[in-house]
């Protein structure tokens, strides 16, 4: 965060304009071996130092079931429909 203050500052780009950037990856196939369907990522360096908390990833596999009742849970159910012919 403090890269993009400083990036900022050097570019007198108007302070609070900048907003988060979130990606989402709905996949049809498991990208990993977690059992978790629904991942969100940041950019941290080796240390495990946040890069910018202005930039998210979330990744979204379809072939995983949903564990919870939350909205996202219900979205993935939905999208699940057509793949599965239910």
């Amino acid at each position: 965060q403090r890269q993009i203050r400083k990036w900022q500052k050097a570019t007198s780009y108007p302070k609070g304009r900048l907003k988060q950037c979130v990606g989402i990856s709905i996949l049809d196939f498991n990208l990993t071996n977690r059992k978790e369907y629904h991942s969100v990522y940041c950019l941290k360096d080796d240390e495990g130092n946040m890069f910018s908390d202005m930039l998210e990833i979330h990744i979204i596999e379809l072939k995983k079931e949903p564990t919870g009742q939350g909205e996202v849970d219900n979205w993935i159910r939905f999208l699940m429909l057509r793949q599965r012919r239910i």
